[in-house]
């Protein structure tokens, strides 16, 4: 892990759940597996100076992964879905067929 130039850093003044999630980055260059979204959300906005840019973008892409795996699909900015849902339609349709087809029903 390489951390801002200088030699001292300042941890005080951090919530208790960010300055958690700080440490055990620090010490294993990784996210706690209890991280939740709101919490990664506090670590982006406060930062420690001391660290690169590595720890909020880590942040970012775990919120960013958790919503995803909440969400039945996905919408860009631009508000397209790139045909997740309508494929996801289409799926759960022939899906609905098959089991009717092979029940007699």
């Amino acid at each position: 892990m390489e951390l801002s130039k200088g030699n001292s850093f300042e941890l005080t003044g951090l919530p208790r759940d960010v300055l958690e999630v700080v440490l055990y980055y620090v010490y294993s260059q990784s996210l706690p597996l209890e991280l939740t979204t709101e919490v990664a959300s506090r670590c982006i906005d406060l930062t420690p100076s001391f660290l690169t840019n590595e720890f909020p973008d880590m942040c970012r892409e775990f919120i960013h992964r958790t919503s995803l795996k909440h969400s039945e699909f996905f919408i860009d900015d631009q508000g397209s879905s790139d045909g997740i849902y309508e494929r996801t339609v289409l799926l759960n349709f022939l899906i609905c067929l098959f089991r009717n087809h092979t029940t007699g029903q």
